[in-house]
């Protein structure tokens, strides 16, 4: 016994040993996971739902890091200000009046414009340097309406957002990105940038859709380091010049491009599906947005809307497509189509756009892109500098990004290939702890020898315990203990995330039963179609259905069948 005693000893004394490294071990891993989490970038999204100018609208924040992790969530509303949906109509109608060569088809004409679309309702007996002040002057208006309106207002939730939102801008020295998600298109197009929440900080804002679905995990195949790869279509070219494009994004370094000079459609799909995949699919030429789809001209005999190749562009981002850039007119179209397909990210230009604009933007936005600026800096700064245009009063706003929620705007460097590393300063530190643990060659030895006899003298006592256990001596003890630590666990609350609504008798009783549906129910079609339709509007991630039904759905409730056969959060019971 007294040999057994100081075996045991020994194995408990290793066991400690090990323990405690593995805990230096947690704590450095905790360490990092917590300096990762302070690097870490983060997405404010601006969600602006039902409401309009005139009545006001309904506003959620949202703050969350890249990984996923939701920080804030905020309610709010936005007071009705009806008069700037006007300034924007009446700036967007002069402006197109200033005679520049733009990249927009005139499918009213059937051909290109040299100039922009006079609207016929105005007068045209002012000269240029007349609707240039003009513009100026909708300009400054409109943004000091955008000021006042997102100015403290009475609403005690929105300065709770406003607050948020200001504490983050200057507390995070990370990128913070604000993501505008409405409905109204107009929205999406005002300057948002003039807040004054924003002026001491650069800010990128991107738009995203009402609703999207999160992309399903893909891994792409990978590629040798240090090339990022380009599909460049230069389409229809009449009255415009598209050759500073291309010289920009030739001039870029540390990138593979191919360029497609006015493709038929065929040549343009097959090259654009390319099983090799594209990092970045690049257009300039002629476009314009018909029926919130858009369509580009290839040439000056052959135009596709987008939802003529969307399969092709599938394709494409399943293969690894991550940037779509149109630098061409009225892209709005384009942009809901592409994230609609879970493209990452695409660049465009929310209205008519003049030439020199474009060539302007395209080379300044690649440079500060591909310099090492995260996608929204290099858009903000190419915005920034389009003031430049003096004489296009609002040019700067014509810029815009739409991206997915579920996907982080990609860097040039992760394009390349190259692998996201930690601050060096951590990986010193951290390799440096490790290796304070690992023995040298003779402990490691000596170690092992011990190990293996700790070991056997642990199996031995298990063994030993294994056979008193199965003796039923030390039972009473065991169960006694159990008890004890069942009845020590504290109560468990119900869970706030789930929501559970019960059909009881009365409920089933109290329903009038609809002419069509003449069988007796426990829940009539009208009433499931209300109920999950209710449901829907709360985003559930998931929807249990306890109600058997062994009885077809009426054909008048179309959506409640599309719901059941379609919708991936329901699930139901089945027999």
């Amino acid at each position: 016994m007294p040999t057994i005693n100081y075996q045991l000893s020994t194995v408990n004394c290793q066991l400690s040993t090990i323990n405690c490294q593995l805990s230096t071990i947690n704590c450095q891993l905790s360490t990092v996971n917590y300096q990762l989490s302070t690097i870490m970038g983060r997405i404010a999204v601006l969600k602006i739902g039902q409401g309009n100018f005139q009545q006001g609208f309904e506003v959620l924040l949202r703050i969350s890091t890249d990984d996923g992790r939701l920080l804030t969530e905020i309610e709010g509303n936005l007071l009705p200000n009806p008069g700037i949906e006007g300034f924007y109509n009446s700036w967007q109608t002069l402006f197109r009046r200033l005679k520049m060569s733009d990249r927009h088809y005139d499918r009213t004409r059937g051909s290109i414009d040299d100039g922009w679309e006079i609207d016929d309702t105005l007068p045209t007996n002012r000269s240029t340097s007349d609707d240039v002040e003009i513009c100026r002057h909708l300009v400054r208006d409109l943004e000091s309406r955008m000021k006042k309106w997102l100015q403290p207002s009475a609403d005690e939730n929105w300065q709770k957002i406003r607050e948020r939102l200001g504490a983050e801008f200057a507390n995070n020295s990370d990128e913070i990105r604000l993501v505008i998600q409405a409905r109204n298109p107009l929205l999406w197009k005002l300057p948002w940038h003039v807040w004054d929440l924003l002026e001491q900080y650069d800010v990128g804002i991107g738009c995203a859709l009402p609703e999207f679905t999160a992309n399903s995990c893909k891994i792409f195949p990978k590629k040798a380091e240090g090339r990022v790869k380009i599909l460049a279509v230069f389409g229809d070219d009449r009255n415009i010049n598209l050759q500073p494009d291309r010289d920009a994004i030739q001039s870029l370094q540390g990138a593979d491009s191919l360029f497609l000079q006015q493709p038929n459609s065929k040549e343009f799909i097959r090259t654009l599906r390319q099983p090799q995949g594209w990092d970045i699919f690049f257009f300039a030429g002629h476009s314009n947005t018909e029926s919130e789809t858009g369509r580009i001209y290839l040439s000056d005999k052959e135009s596709l809307r987008l939802d003529e190749f969307k399969n092709c562009l599938k394709e494409a981002i399943d293969n690894g497509l991550k940037i779509g850039i149109f630098n061409s007119c009225d892209g709005l179209g384009l942009a809901q189509e592409l994230v609609g397909l879970r493209i990452p990210v695409a660049v465009v230009m929310q209205e008519s756009v003049p030439d020199e604009v474009a060539q302007s933007f395209l080379k300044e936005f690649l440079t500060e892109y591909a310099g090492g600026k995260s996608l929204y800096a290099a858009v903000w700064q190419a915005q920034k500098r389009l003031e430049d245009f003096q004489n296009l009063p609002g040019a700067t706003w014509l810029p815009m990004i739409f991206q997915s929620l579920t996907d982080v705007p990609p860097t040039w460097q992760l394009l390349q290939g190259l692998n996201e590393r930690l601050p060096e300063v951590l990986v010193n530190k951290f390799t440096a702890d490790l290796s304070n643990l690992i023995p040298n060659s003779i402990a490691a030895r000596r170690g092992i020898k011990t190990v293996f006899v700790a070991l056997s003298v642990s199996l031995m006592a298990a063994f030993a315990i294994i056979m008193i256990r199965d003796m039923g001596i030390i039972e009473p003890f065991q169960l006694k203990a159990f008890d004890t630590l069942m009845r020590s666990r504290p109560a468990e609350p119900p869970d706030p995330r789930i929501l559970i609504i019960e059909v009881t008798p009365k409920d089933v009783n109290s329903q009038v039963r609809p002419p069509e549906e003449g069988k007796s129910k426990s829940l009539y079609d009208s009433y499931l179609s209300q109920v999950l339709d209710k449901l829907a509007t709360m985003e559930p991630r998931a929807i249990g259905l306890d109600i058997y039904r062994d009885y077809k759905i009426d054909r008048q409730y179309k959506s409640l069948i599309d719901r059941l056969q379609k919708d991936d959060r329901l699930i139901t019971i089945v027999k």
